[in-house]
């Protein structure tokens, strides 16, 4: 006899898989919109956010279900992976995006710092070899052959 569905068990399996993919999702959903925050997007106009999560979402059920499910759609999965989602964003999604703002916001300062400190460094450089420069044509003018009006 042929078995049509899977044992209970393996959809089980599946079921806790698409919710721990779903906080995955979750966490990468978050992580978007703290940076999106972080660069001054308001959460209404993320359009391009939505966008990103929702063709990584498509892609990675897809892949899912065509690598472990053996390629059968099944609604559990579906609802396993939106109750992940959910859940996430409901219980620690703020808190990452806080997190993640925090975190953008240190990088681009300290972006800020040292491009301000690399800029004075090769300031500094840049007037020394200035100097080193004039020094050289003032010798180069004495003592050179060509600058000489008589030979």
């Amino acid at each position: 006899m042929i078995a049509l569905y899977p044992p209970p068990a393996l959809m089980t399996h599946y079921f806790v898989q698409t919710i721990l993919i779903g906080f995955g999702l979750g966490l990468f959903y978050e992580i978007l919109l703290g940076i999106g925050a972080a660069c001054g997007l308001r959460r209404g106009a993320s359009y391009v956010i939505d966008g990103v999560f929702w063709v990584v979402c498509l892609i990675t059920y897809f892949v899912f279900t065509v690598t472990e499910a053996g390629g059968q759609i099944r609604g559990f999965m579906l609802i396993g992976m939106g109750g992940g989602i959910v859940f996430f964003h409901a219980t620690l999604g703020w808190i990452v995006q806080k997190l993640v703002g925090w975190i953008v916001q240190a990088g681009v300062r300290l972006v800020r710092l040292l491009a301000g400190f690399f800029q004075r460094i090769f300031g500094f450089i840049k007037r020394v070899c200035r100097w080193i420069q004039k020094k050289f044509e003032k010798i180069w003018k004495k003592t050179s052959i060509f600058g000489k009006k008589t030979l």
